[in-house]
C-alpha cells in the first residue's frame, strides 16, 4: 500500500493542494510552519517515501567540486562531551583524513553552497531542516536516529543488543526481579534500550522456566533536573525489602545518579542491588563502586557515517544501507 500512496492522495486527506504538498515535502519556501508539519505527519502516517530509487539507467549524478561536509545537531548535543561530542570527534577526524572540512550548519540556503558534498545528521532533528537540505541536492547520512521520509544511509548503535545483554547479565548474575530505568519517550534509543530488556526477560523465562523473572519500568523525567529526586523518592518509598535486585539504566548517566541515590538511602551496591548502564562514558569507571557498562561506538559512529557519506559521493544510486556497530559489556564491580 505504501508504493501507491501520492501526494494528490495526502492533499485530499488534508484539504490542501498537490502544490503545497509537494513544496513542504521538499522543504521548499512558501510553506507555513504548522501546514508542513500536518503534511510531514500526514505522509508518515499514510506511509508515504520520498526519494524512489532511480531507474538502473539512470546515468550518475556528477561529482560534486566542494570539500565541506555539512553538520546537523542540535545545538544542546553540540555541549555535550561524553557521548555527543565524541561522535563528532570521529567525524571530524574521518573528515581529516578524506581532506574535508567539517562545519555545522544551520540555514540551507546560506550554508548548502557549492562547497557542501553532503550533510550528516547527528541524533534528532526537526525532519523539517532535513527536508530543507535535501532540497538542495546534498547526499544525508543519519547517525543514531532513522527517519522514514529522508531517503539516507543511517549508521547506529545496537541499542536493543545493548541492553538485552546487560538484562542478560543481570538475570544471570541471580537477579530475580530487574528495573528499567529511564524514559523511553525520550529517545529511539531509549525505547530500544527498554526493547531489549523486554527481549532479555522473555528469553530468560523461556530458558529457566522454574528461576523466576519480573521486569518492571521505573519511568523518570529525564534529562531535567527533577529525575535524580523522583529515583530518591522513589527509592524511599520501595523500602530496603521492596526494590528490585538489579537495575538497566537507560545511559550511564542515570546509572550513576541512581547509585548515589541508593548510597544515600543505605542500600548497598552491589550487595542489596546490581546497577548496569549503558554508553561506557569515562566517568562510569569512576564511580563508587565503578559502574558496570555496556560500550557503545562514538568516534567510531562519527567515522563510519562519513565513510558512508564518501560511499554515497561515489555510487549516488546504490542502494540505502543500515550500519549497526556492536555493543560489548563491560564487567566492573556495580553489577
Amino acid at each position: 500500500m505504501a508504493g501507491k500512496v501520492t501526494m494528490q492522495a495526502i492533499a485530499d486527506r488534508l484539504g490542501v493542494s498537490k502544490y503545497t504538498v509537494s513544496r513542504a515535502l521538499s522543504g521548499k519556501p512558501g510553506v507555513g510552519r504548522d501546514t508542513r508539519m500536518r503534511v510531514l505527519d500526514m505522509a508518515e502516517a499514510m506511509g508515504y517515501r520520498l526519494g524512489p530509487a532511480p531507474a538502473a539507467d539512470e546515468p550518475p549524478a556528477p561529482a560534486r567540486a566542494g570539500r565541506a561536509v555539512l553538520l546537523l545537531m542540535r545545538k544542546e548535543n553540540r555541549r555535550e562531551s561524553d557521548f555527543w561530542g565524541r561522535i563528532k570527534d570521529g567525524i571530524d577526524a574521518a573528515c581529516r583524513q578524506a581532506g574535508l572540512e567539517c562545519r555545522f550548519a544551520d540555514e540551507p540556503a546560506a550554508d548548502a553552497g557549492a562547497d557542501a558534498v553532503g550533510l550528516v545528521v547527528v541524533g534528532t532533528v526537526p525532519v523539517g531542516r532535513m527536508l530543507a537540505f535535501r532540497s538542495a541536492g546534498l547526499p544525508i547520512v543519519l547517525i543514531d536516529h532513522a527517519e522514514p521520509l529522508i531517503r539516507a544511509d543511517i549508521v547506529l548503535n545496537d541499542n536493543l543488543e545493548a541492553s538485552r545483554m546487560a538484562c542478560s547479565h543481570l538475570f544471570a548474575q541471580g537477579c530475580a526481579s530487574v528495573a528499567f530505568v529511564g524514559r523511553d519517550r525520550f529517545s529511539v534509543s531509549f525505547k530500544e534500550r527498554w526493547w531489549g530488556c523486554k527481549l532479555a526477560a522473555e528469553d530468560w523465562k523461556k530458558a529457566h522456566p522454574d528461576a523466576g523473572c519480573a521486569l518492571q519500568k521505573w519511568t523518570v523525567p529525564y534529562p531535567s533536573d527533577a529525575y535524580g529526586p523522583q529515583l530518591a523518592r522513589r527509592i524511599r518509598e520501595a523500602g530496603p525489602d521492596g526494590l528490585p535486585d538489579g537495575f538497566v539504566c537507560a545511559n550511564d548517566r542515570i546509572a550513576m545518579t541512581l547509585i548515589e541515590a541508593l548510597r544515600q538511602a543505605g542500600v548497598r551496591v552491589p550487595e542489596r542491588c546490581r546497577v548496569v548502564g549503558i554508553d561506557n562514558i569515562e566517568a562510569s569507571a569512576g564511580t563508587e563502586p565503578p559502574l558496570t557498562t555496556v560500550d557503545l561506538a562514538k568516534e567510531q559512529l562519527g567515522a563510519r557515517a562519513v565513510q558512508a557519506l564518501l560511499r554515497r559521493m561515489e555510487h549516488p544510486h546504490a542502494p540505502q544501507e543500515k550500519i549497526i556497530l556492536s555493543a560489548q559489556l563491560l564487567i566492573r564491580r556495580s553489577g
